[in-house]
C-alpha cells in the first residue's frame, strides 16, 4: 500500500509538472524580444552621443585671403563628414565684436559639402580695421594680432557657432589686414 501511495504521489507530481509546463508559457522568446529592444535602445543612444561628440568638437579651418575695407575674403575648409551651411560670419578680436554678424548675399553660396573648401566673400559691417583703431585697445599698427572669424553654421539641422583665429597685421590708414602665416 505504501508502495502504491509513492507511485500515485510520482505519478501526481510528474502529471502536475506537465500541466504546468503546458499552462505556463514560455518567457523565453519575450526576453529574447526584449534584449532585441534593449540592443536597438542602446545603440541608438550610443549612436546620438557620438553625433553630440561630433557636433560639440566640430571645426572649419580658415584662412583670411583678404581683408580690404568692403572686401573681405576667408577660404573655410570642411574636412568633416557632414555638409555645413555658413549663415552669417563676423569678426572679433580680443572677446570684442569688431562686426556685426553678416548673411551671404542672395547670389552667394555658403554650402560647404563634406571634404571640400569654399570662399565667402562678404563686406563686413562696420569696417573692423576702423573699429578696431577707436577701440580702447588698439594694437600697435605693424604689430601681428589675433582676429577671429565667427561663423554661425547648420550642420545637419542643428546650429553651432564655429570659431577659427588667424594673426593679421593691421594697416588702419588703408582700412585693411595682411594675413600674417598660414
Amino acid at each position: 500500500m505504501v508502495a502504491l501511495t509513492i507511485i500515485v504521489a510520482f505519478g501526481a507530481a510528474l502529471f502536475g509538472a506537465y500541466l504546468q509546463r503546458i499552462w505556463t508559457p514560455d518567457p523565453r522568446p519575450q526576453i529574447e524580444a526584449l534584449g532585441a529592444q534593449l540592443t536597438k535602445f542602446q545603440q541608438r543612444v550610443e549612436t546620438i552621443e557620438q553625433e553630440r561628440t561630433e557636433l560639440e568638437n566640430f571645426s572649419l579651418e580658415m584662412s583670411l585671403r583678404q581683408a580690404a575695407s568692403q572686401n573681405y575674403i576667408l577660404f573655410v575648409t570642411n574636412n568633416s563628414e557632414r555638409v555645413v551651411n555658413v549663415e552669417t560670419v563676423s569678426i572679433e578680436h580680443n572677446g570684442m565684436r569688431l562686426s556685426k554678424p553678416i548673411k551671404p548675399k542672395p547670389t552667394d553660396d555658403w554650402k560647404i559639402d563634406k571634404h571640400s573648401s569654399k570662399t565667402l566673400m562678404w563686406d563686413p559691417q562696420p569696417d573692423p580695421a576702423t573699429q578696431l583703431r577707436f577701440s580702447s585697445v588698439t594694437p600697435p599698427q605693424g604689430v601681428a594680432i589675433q582676429m577671429w572669424f565667427v561663423l554661425v553654421c547648420t550642420i545637419e539641422c542643428k546650429r553651432k557657432t564655429v570659431r577659427g583665429s588667424q594673426m593679421v597685421t593691421v594697416d588702419f590708414g588703408n582700412r585693411s589686414m595682411t594675413p600674417f602665416g598660414p
